[in-house]
């Protein structure tokens, strides 16, 4: 079944009119373009790898138990004691960025 196109009058190009009549503008009432989400998406992603990489062993494996997401980690003590400080960033962050999708 073929889907019918909209079209919108008295509009340029296709594009919606706001109340008044006028076509919309990008970013008129709130709204972010894709390209500022995205920039959203990547600073706060900036700021998380940067916090995480400037933690310790210790403090990793504090985060990662007391970690309160859509699931919980399942570690034994002495099993993230015997991981590298790399491993356990990496853990904490894709931790982090799972939740982060499901807010």
């Amino acid at each position: 079944m073929a889907m019918k196109s909209r079209s919108y009058r008295g509009s340029k190009g296709g594009v919606p009119n706001n109340a008044a009549g006028k076509p919309k503008k990008s970013g008129q009432g709130g709204n972010k373009t894709q390209a500022e989400r995205a920039k959203q998406i990547v600073a706060k992603f900036e700021l998380t790898a940067t916090s995480i990489g400037s933690l310790r062993k210790k403090e990793l494996i504090k985060r990662i138990k007391t970690f309160e997401g859509t699931f919980k980690f399942d570690f034994t003590d002495e099993h993230l004691n015997k991981l590298s400080e790399d491993k356990l960033r990496h853990i904490l962050l894709a931790a982090l960025i799972s939740a982060s999708k499901h807010k």
